[in-house]
């Protein structure tokens, strides 16, 4: 067995003197307090960086924390962003639709689905499509379809963003955007999640999704953010989930 990887443990000490400097209002000792949890999972997690065989999302721990104890065996869920994660809510939820942009990223998710037997998941390969237009455009902008991502600068994400509307409004119980084009699969998600319904971005901190958190209005959102370390990386992170409150019913 490795050796355990002890910058992990550095990386803690160092994200809590930069977000304290930073941030010094926010009470973020609880946020390292309630981090260090996490710690033999997260090293784990490092040295041995397999994320299919791991079976976790790539969402922060604190966030996989909260849904393994909120998702339930009864419920729908739609993602954007194949991977371990996939596999872990196959394991959970009713039903997992899944879409994804990398081919071969797509196949190896596929194949692994197949050799464990998972049944209750639909797996959908949507590749990105040339569109000269798109450079240029901001990936903060929903109704530009683009990644941020050097490689997709002539490509346009539209077909991928919209593949949730195959589905009815108020179909998901869970919806999960981790995937390109965030803002652009957030607009066309939204009315896909049930009352009461759960609604999952990653990497939340980035200015880009910022007209997520502003189109989300608290009266009807309630919103919860876990702040920390997540699988295979040595950064940190945060992972925002919002139920729909507006039958009046939330968990937050």
């Amino acid at each position: 067995m490795p050796l355990l990887n002890v910058s992990p443990f550095k990386g803690y000490l160092s994200f809590h003197r930069r977000r304290t400097s930073i941030r010094g209002k926010v009470a973020k000792s609880s946020i390292f307090w309630r981090s260090l949890k996490f710690c033999p999972r997260w090293a784990l997690s490092l040295v041995y960086r397999n994320v299919l065989e791991g079976a976790q999302p790539w969402l922060t721990y604190a966030a996989i924390e909260f849904l393994e104890q909120v998702l339930t065996s009864e419920m729908r869920l739609f993602e954007y962003g194949a991977g371990g994660s996939t596999l872990f809510y196959a394991g959970k939820v009713r039903e997992v639709f899944s879409v994804e942009h990398d081919r071969r990223w797509y196949e190896k998710v596929a194949g692994k689905l197949n050799q464990i037997g998972y049944q209750n998941c639909c797996l959908k390969l949507i590749e990105p499509e040339p569109a000269s237009g798109t450079v240029g455009q901001s990936a903060s902008d929903p109704d530009a379809y683009v990644s941020g991502a050097a490689a997709y600068r002539d490509k346009t994400f539209k077909a991928y963003a919209r593949a949730i509307e195959e589905h009815p409004e108020q179909y998901f119980d869970v919806i999960v955007i981790d995937g390109r084009a965030r803002p652009s699969c957030f607009k066309h998600a939204v009315k896909r999640l049930k009352p009461r319904g759960f609604l999952v971005l990653d990497n939340s901190e980035r200015d880009r999704y910022a007209s997520i958190h502003q189109t989300l209005n608290p009266g009807v959102w309630a919103k919860k953010e876990f702040w920390g370390p997540g699988p295979y990386n040595l950064c940190f992170w945060k992972t925002s989930i919002w139920q729909n409150r507006s039958d009046g019913t939330f968990v937050f």
